[in-house]
């Protein structure tokens, strides 16, 4: 079975596309596109979390002179708010993250931030809903791009290990 290295770099990359998609949005300038960029701010905030809940997915495809192979694919835990996969994570991979952070960004309150943007995807998506985010907050965007830069240290530290 394939080994699957946490933070998981697949879903890593896939939440810094989100990332960058809510950039460009918002660059354009026009407020009309601000609700999209922060719901995929929040989509991105969210893989990256799961980038350290990831699991392999691999099935046997075959075997080719005694060596299996494998189609590769990635899992994470299901969920869309992030203060409640955030405590998903192992104890000693939060604590790394908060390290991380604090280290990046000194007195960064992190764990406040994820509360505070917790819904961002799932809750902002459909604007006309009752239940719905009313207000957006573009500071959304820069905790996303403050989560990137932790995930990307921790990514980092794990493959200079090996």
């Amino acid at each position: 079975m394939p080994k699957l290295m946490l933070p998981s770099l697949e879903v890593i990359e896939e939440g810094r596309s989100y990332l960058k998609s809510a950039l460009v949005l918002e660059q354009t300038g026009g407020t009309n596109l601000w609700r999209p960029a922060c719901v995929l701010a929040g989509f991105a905030m969210e893989l990256f979390i799961k980038s350290f809940l990831a699991e392999d997915d691999s099935e046997l495809a075959d075997t080719v002179n005694g060596i299996d192979i494998y189609s590769g694919a990635v899992k994470s835990a299901r969920g869309h708010y992030l203060d409640e996969l955030f405590q998903k994570i192992t104890p000693e991979w939060r604590q790394a993250i908060l390290d991380t952070s604090e280290r990046l960004s000194p007195g960064y309150p992190l764990e406040q931030k994820l509360a505070e943007f917790s819904g961002y995807f799932f809750n902002a998506r459909y604007g006309y809903e009752a239940a719905s985010i009313g207000i957006m907050r573009m500071e959304v965007l820069d905790v996303a791009e403050h989560l990137e830069r932790v995930c990307t240290e921790l990514l980092t530290k794990v493959y200079k290990s090996l």
